[in-house]
């Protein structure tokens, strides 16, 4: 039997203490343990141990939602609803659960409805009864053989950190090390293979947006209560327990929480992923602005060109020694002369940056 086979904790009839009777103890530790399948199914080690965790869940269904008794389907259905709830509108769920639990406690509101919402807040982790005690505590004991001496009294770091064990034998260690070398031996391909179909963040998102809008569509199908039957009812069961292993994958695929409720909204409001996707990062994205379009932007006003040829360079004072370059240098130079007969040197004059001070006249002699 494994652990998930032995009940314990909200899967133990013995838990609901305050219970009507046994059938609606057993009625709502079959409810945990429906729940505990949903969340565990996607992790299973191999796909047979996931069907067989979904078809075990969905037998619980039937068994409780198909019960013949009326009060025992109503009790189903409100366990569904509270936890649905709380796992899409987590606040307005905890301001309802006060609700309940204020008039709980002055014995006005109903202790059923009551019940059904606090086992609700309990699987979802909105609610954390008292702790009086601890399985993994409790389960802790030392044989009597092997403690040195039964009867003496604890010390005090024994009492904080619990008894101490006796020193392990050879045969222990032989034990030990050949368990490993079992377990170091398992082949890890069919594991590597099931991490390898994890889905990405963003499937994992445009599954959990479509599996809501087509949840909301399917209700609003059907206008009159009249027409849902139990088929209907299945079937809007099974897209809801499809959405929440769709959130619980969205979140181990690193999704941020506000991001998995904003998609997780967009579903509900009836819009598919391909239709309008609901993660706010992809917005936000898409309104950033194009870099390179503001670039080419600024080129343009800046007005700068493009470089030009600007032609072959001048000639240097080495061509001057080539033959016929002293000939073409003195060319030159006269031409050069001969322009600047006819230069308008007051206008470049005009342009010197610093003019020179105007002359001093040296002051007559005026003698002794």
């Amino acid at each position: 039997m494994s652990w998930l086979d032995r009940p314990s904790g909200l899967s133990d009839p013995a838990h609901y203490t305050d219970a009507a009777d046994g059938t609606e103890r057993l009625l709502r530790a079959d409810a945990a343990r429906h729940y505990s399948l949903l969340e565990f199914a996607p992790y299973g080690e191999t796909a047979q141990q996931t069907q067989q965790f979904k078809a075990e869940a969905a037998q619980l269904a039937t068994k409780w939602g198909r019960h013949e008794s009326v009060a025992l389907r109503t009790i189903w259905q409100q366990l569904q609803n509270a936890i649905t709830q709380f796992d899409v509108t987590p606040e307005q769920a905890r301001r309802q659960f006060q609700q309940l639990h204020s008039a709980a406690g002055t014995g006005e509101g109903s202790s059923l409805l009551w019940r059904s919402w606090r086992q609700a807040a309990e699987l979802t982790g909105h609610f954390e009864p008292g702790i009086t005690g601890s399985e993994q505590d409790s389960a802790r004991w030392q044989p009597v053989g092997k403690s040195p001496d039964p009867h003496a009294a604890p010390t005090a770091l024994e009492r904080a950190l619990g008894a101490t064990s006796a020193l392990l034998g050879n045969d222990d260690v032989d034990a030990i090390i050949s368990g490993q070398d079992v377990t170091a031996s398992h082949d890890t391909s069919a594991r590597a293979a099931h991490l390898a179909a994890v889905p990405t963040q963003r499937q994992a998102l445009q599954r959990l947006q479509d599996l809501y809008a087509e949840h909301t569509r399917t209700a609003e199908s059907h206008s009159a209560f009249t027409e849902y039957g139990l088929a209907k009812v299945d079937e809007l069961e099974g897209i809801l327990a499809n959405a929440r292993q769709a959130r619980v994958a969205a979140a181990h695929a690193g999704a941020p929480v506000e991001v998995i409720r904003a998609v997780q909204q967009a579903g509900i409001g009836g819009a598919y992923w391909h239709e309008r996707p609901g993660d706010p990062r992809r917005h936000a994205a898409e309104q950033a602005p194009n870099l390179h379009v503001i670039a080419r932007d600024a080129h343009v006003e800046t007005g700068i060109a493009p470089d030009h040829d600007l032609g072959p360079p001048a000639p240097t004072l080495i061509d001057a020694g080539r033959p016929g370059g002293g000939t073409e240098i003195g060319e030159a130079l006269h031409a050069a002369v001969a322009a600047s007969e006819h230069a308008d040197w007051p206008s470049l004059e005009r342009y010197h940056a610093d003019p020179a001070p105007p002359a001093i006249e040296p002051s007559p002699d005026l003698g002794p």
